[in-house]
């Protein structure tokens, strides 16, 4: 840890921040509480940065101001030389912090000295996807604005999807109109699929008026359809099935979704499946039927009150 001389001594800006300070605190103490909140107030920004750079070095001063959204103090920081492309000791960057917690006034400052130091490209995929998956749309229109590639993926996952796996309709909005690509997979799943595995509706409905795929498997097999069956999502279903997913498709075991459904217990969108005209004698690779996976997880009950609908 450094100590407060190391810091005064690091620029001679920081210097007179730290003698003009004192000198004007201890002046105040003759005029009362009020000037010493005033002199404390009017030098806010230098007696954070003073008090990061104390404790931590430079480049984590910046991330943790970042973190934090202050944004006097990130500007302050970089004006001083500090690299924008600082990341803390965990390996995490000012950028990715920043765009995380949302913080879109900071993501906007960072980005311009990321653009002017030829590093932008390298630090925003990260940035981008955790803004997605948090749902921060003005740090993705601020990232995007600085013209981040709307297809830069962070870890295999897509901005768009992860914006659709955390129900964010803002963000998935302001990602399609960025023309994100409507059908990219990240491990394995399309937006809608991710979308189908929550139960977002209104997001199932943007990524469908947008022509997503509602056919589009993952890497077993499995259709949105069967994504929000086995997820108990019967509005869910209700939407895809009236966007046209078929009702019998199965994934790469031969489960359909009435199949998930019915080993899940979920009886309502078993209803649903069964009076769209879901077929309950189709039987997948091992041989089992859908009632025979209700019995098998202890969900008959469930099953047949589900068939009891249809009389």
């Amino acid at each position: 840890m450094k100590g407060i001389g190391d810091v005064c001594s690091c620029t001679l800006s920081i210097e007179r921040w730290s003698d003009q300070l004192i000198f004007q605190l201890l002046c105040s103490c003759n005029f009362g509480s009020r000037a010493q909140n005033d002199v404390w107030k009017l030098h806010e920004v230098q007696c954070f940065v003073l008090f990061l750079m104390a404790e931590f070095s430079d480049a984590e001063a910046l991330v943790r101001a970042s973190h934090v959204g202050h944004e006097a103090a990130v500007r302050l920081l970089l004006g001083q030389g500090v690299s924008p492309c600082a990341v803390d000791t965990e390996g995490r960057s000012a950028l990715s912090l920043a765009s995380k917690a949302g913080h879109s006034a900071v993501v906007r400052l960072l980005a311009e000295h990321l653009v002017r130091a030829g590093a932008f490209e390298s630090e925003c995929p990260s940035a981008l996807v955790l803004a997605s998956s948090h749902g921060r749309k003005e740090v993705v229109r601020e990232l995007l604005g600085a013209r981040a590639d709307v297809e830069s993926r962070s870890d295999g996952l897509h901005p768009l999807a992860a914006a659709a796996a955390g129900n964010h309709f803002a963000t998935v909005s302001a990602l399609l109109s960025a023309n994100a690509s409507i059908n990219a997979t990240s491990d394995s799943a399309t937006p809608l699929l991710w979308a189908a595995s929550s139960g977002c509706n209104r997001v199932l409905l943007l990524l469908i008026g947008a022509r997503a795929d509602v056919q589009c498997p993952d890497e077993d097999g499995g259709t949105p359809l069967i994504w929000a069956a086995a997820g108990g999502h019967d509005a869910a279903v209700a939407v895809l099935l009236q966007a046209g997913a078929s009702l019998n498709v199965g994934d790469h075991s031969g489960r359909t979704a009435l199949s998930w459904a019915a080993s899940h217990g979920h009886e309502a969108v078993m209803k649903a499946l069964l009076v769209a005209g879901a077929d309950a004698e189709v039987r997948d690779c091992n041989g089992m039927s859908p009632q025979e996976w209700a019995v098998a997880e202890r969900q008959e009950e469930a099953f047949l009150r589900a068939q009891a609908a249809l009389n």
